[in-house]
């Protein structure tokens, strides 16, 4: 994959790599040998500055289950999606 811009890559515990294919909005995890284990797409558009739509993604991270800051947080993902008529 290649993004010439605004994009990350980060190793996860179990050896996988997270990665951002920022001027796609593309995120995806793959394992050591190249296999995908799964990609998401940012399904929400913009204008950039010549008019042309695009779903950037600056960078992306991936929280373990114990985070801190998920405690006490409704993260059904279910009751968001209003949000996108992609999703529905």
């Amino acid at each position: 994959f290649y993004s010439f811009h605004i994009s990350s890559a980060e190793r996860q515990p179990n050896g996988n790599t997270l990665a951002c294919e920022g001027a796609h909005g593309r995120i995806f995890e793959v394992t050591h040998s190249g296999d995908i284990v799964w990609e998401y797409i940012n399904p929400f558009f913009a204008l950039d500055r010549s008019g042309a739509q695009a779903n950037a993604t600056f960078r992306a991270h991936r929280y373990g289950p114990d985070f801190t800051g998920f405690a006490g947080r409704d993260l059904d993902p279910s009751k968001y999606g209003n949000l996108n008529r992609l999703y529905s």
